[in-house]
């Protein structure tokens, strides 16, 4: 049935019940070879759903698939040719399930392919229209969705991964508000942190060089204090840099990548629901012409704009179910391991910071309690040392303890 013969140009020319059965998808269907393949019956039905046929349809085709084994051999819009060597041309779609039915499993099915480069506008005007569409309006015109059925038997499910999108957005404003917060914090940390280590170094100085032992040990037990205080704070600061250095990479990678994703998803899903919308107005359409007893010219060659738009409406429904799951394992990641982490140091942030809040408290109450003990001795020793009026001991040390090369003041 696929064979040609050579017209009077020297082209192949096709034989007239090709032109006739198939219209002008003849020359595309002749370079398709017919396949025969054995398949077992399961609870006596082959796992697929079976349409067009005589009178309407000159050809059965696989309208849907509900076995996956059987989707290595079949895709949607296959034309199924014979049934154990019986040909289906001019049988009926009842003739042919009631005969599946009566057959002994295995069955032989001889099928071809619809062929991938059809003469027909795959994606026409229409769908692009209600692509655009969707794409606009989709929110606010779910519920006519629902009622055409498609949006249910499309997004089952979604209402989980529309929750889990709103938590991530939730938790990307919020991490995009705390990070200038913590920038700002950092900085701050450092310049207190700094004033701090220069007045625990000069209180250190000031311990080392005071003469009189009254007089010495308070200024010992404030810089002992602040070298706490001050170790602590580096600490802390460490500790808030690693943090505002992942939530960098949360927004440079992370983000981005979800936000790509998130894009392809509602893309994917918008050309999904376009396609299930056009093969519901193809389908309902023939069926108005079923009840006026009418057949196409399209249902009469095949049915080719049909079992194209049913095989292109199958692959955007993978392609959306992939990116779905991606999308979903992505979310499920972030919610379970990043954002949770993230929350974890935010935690341990606070923590740090009360820390270091309370030891400022004890090193403020240390000198309080040292000035409250010496208050006119102590600030004019310190004003004394620190001018540099008398000299201290031999040995002075510098901010870490060490000994310094001079006996110079602070």
């Amino acid at each position: 049935m696929n064979e040609t013969t050579e017209g009077g140009d020297g082209k192949p020319s096709l034989p007239p019940e090709l032109h006739k059965l198939h219209g002008r998808c003849a020359q595309a269907v002749a370079r398709e070879p017919l396949c025969s393949v054995a398949v077992e019956k399961h609870d006596n039905a082959l796992g697929m759903v079976l349409a067009g046929g005589a009178p309407f349809c000159s050809c059965v085709f696989i309208e849907s698939i509900q076995n996956p084994s059987l989707l290595a051999m079949f895709e949607v819009g296959d034309e199924i040719v014979a049934l154990n060597q019986c040909f289906l041309l001019g049988r009926s779609i009842d003739e042919v399930e009631t005969y599946l039915k009566e057959s002994p499993s295995p069955i032989e099915i001889m099928y071809r392919k619809l062929p991938e480069a059809l003469p027909i506008s795959r994606i026409d005007v229409s769908l692009k229209r209600t692509q655009q569409f969707l794409a606009e309006h989709l929110q606010t015109y779910s519920g006519a969705l629902d009622f055409l059925g498609i949006r249910r038997a499309a997004l089952e499910d979604n209402e989980e991964l529309d929750l889990k999108q709103e938590h991530w957005l939730q938790s990307l404003a919020v991490i995009t508000d705390i990070q200038p917060l913590l920038a700002r914090y950092v900085t701050a940390l450092g310049q207190v942190h700094a004033s701090q280590e220069a007045l625990g170094a000069i209180l250190a100085v000031l311990a080392t060089r005071e003469v009189e032992p009254a007089l010495r040990e308070p200024f010992a037990a404030m810089a002992v204090s602040h070298r706490a205080y001050v170790r602590h704070g580096q600490q802390a600061a460490e500790r808030l840099q690693r943090v505002q250095h992942q939530l960098q990479t949360f927004s440079t990678k992370i983000a981005p990548d979800m936000d790509a994703t998130r894009a392809r998803y509602n893309k994917e899903r918008v050309d999904f629901l376009a396609h299930a919308i056009r093969v519901w107005d193809l389908q309902a359409s023939d069926a108005k012409s079923r009840e006026r007893d009418e057949a196409t010219s399209d249902s009469l060659t095949g049915h080719y704009v049909l079992r194209d738009a049913l095989r292109a409406c199958v692959r955007a429904r993978r392609s959306f179910d992939r990116v779905r799951r991606d999308l979903d394992e992505k979310l499920d990641i972030s919610r379970s391991t990043i954002v949770r982490n993230l929350w974890a140091h935010v935690a341990s942030i606070a923590t740090a910071v009360h820390d270091y809040l309370g030891l400022c408290e004890a090193a403020a109450a240390v000198a309080e309690t040292a000035i409250a003990r010496y208050p006119d001795e102590v600030l004019h020793r310190i004003r004394a040392l620190a001018a540099g009026d008398e000299p201290g001991p031999a040995a002075d040390v510098d901010v870490r303890g060490a000994a310094a090369p001079d006996d110079r003041g602070p």
